[in-house]
């Protein structure tokens, strides 16, 4: 998401290569689109925001493009940049409800999320993750990153909201991964929880990462929206809007005739290997923890 005012620009979780979201770019393509940017088409960026450490997150060759911003990023994740040769007087590094005054015109703080981090196979959850509230000319407005439903937005509200605008992570989600993607009735109560009083969906047709079509969370989420009188935004990718001055509900994913099915619909086994995954690997992280609170018990 980039903002732009008359003061700075800042962007969060900028990714603009067009490999794949993985490891010697083995992962998910980025989706063809009628017009491809890239960091030449922005604005000078002051300042880059990063959520977490996932691929589709934190880009290497992106952030190595924008190496003379000033970068805020969770705890851990500044090693990362400075691997890639961003100068460490450069990087400010947040812990969770950490804030700070960036200029007289911007204020930070990073908030928890309910996700996951890591970038390989032995660093799981070896950095932290979450969401960030940013707070200039009298506008609030949360940035959720990846997340799953929380009730940590209450939380989040009492001490940062309302919120004017909220980017809500709305898509790449499924029953199997509720824990760390929101479903499309789950982003709506994300909204009201968060007293915001315009949400957009994001997090959603860049990659293919899940089970649903592209365009499934902007319908469900703003048709649900609807329902429930939740005011959601939904502007065409790429373009632009003034903030205060519009709000953009265009259904503009109706009139894309060029659209192929999930992968994963093309291969169903695929598909259920893949749930067969998670469960074993949530036994995995839940058996381990039974047995030791047994242990406990008996010591006790």
């Amino acid at each position: 998401v980039l903002f732009h005012t008359n003061e700075f620009s800042l962007i969060t979780d900028p990714v603009f290569s067009k490999g794949g979201a993985g490891p010697l770019s083995l992962g998910p393509s980025p989706f063809q689109y009628e017009d491809d940017y890239s960091v030449d088409d922005l604005p000078k960026i002051d300042y880059v925001f990063i959520s977490h450490d996932h691929y589709d997150h934190l880009d290497k060759n992106t952030i190595k493009e924008l190496s003379s911003s000033l970068f805020y990023v969770p705890l851990g994740v500044d090693s990362h940049l400075i691997e890639w040769g961003i100068e460490e007087k450069n990087i400010f590094v947040f812990d969770w409800y950490e804030e700070a005054n960036v200029s007289e015109d911007l204020f930070v703080a990073f908030a928890p999320s309910r996700h996951f981090s890591g970038r390989g196979i032995g660093d799981h959850s070896a950095t932290l993750w979450g969401s960030w509230i940013f707070e200039f000319y009298n506008y609030s407005i949360y940035f959720s990153g990846d997340t799953g439903y929380t009730d940590e937005f209450k939380k989040i509200t009492e001490k940062y909201g309302p919120f004017d605008l909220a980017f809500l992570d709305s898509g790449q989600y499924n029953v199997a991964w509720e824990q760390v993607h929101m479903m499309p009735e789950q982003v709506v109560q994300a909204a009201i929880d968060l007293n915001a009083s315009v949400s957009i969906p994001i997090h959603i047709s860049k990659y293919e990462l899940s089970l649903h079509h592209w365009y499934e969370p902007m319908e469900l989420v703003s048709t649900l929206g609807a329902e429930q009188n939740v005011t959601i935004a939904t502007p065409m990718l790429g373009s632009t809007f003034i903030f205060g001055q519009e709000v953009p509900q265009d259904t503009w994913w109706r009139g894309v005739s060029v659209c192929t099915n999930p992968f994963l619909d093309d291969y169903p086994l695929l598909e259920y290997a893949l749930i067969y995954t998670n469960f074993v690997g949530i036994l995995w992280v839940v058996i381990p923890r039974f047995k030791s609170r047994g242990n406990s018990t008996e010591e006790e």
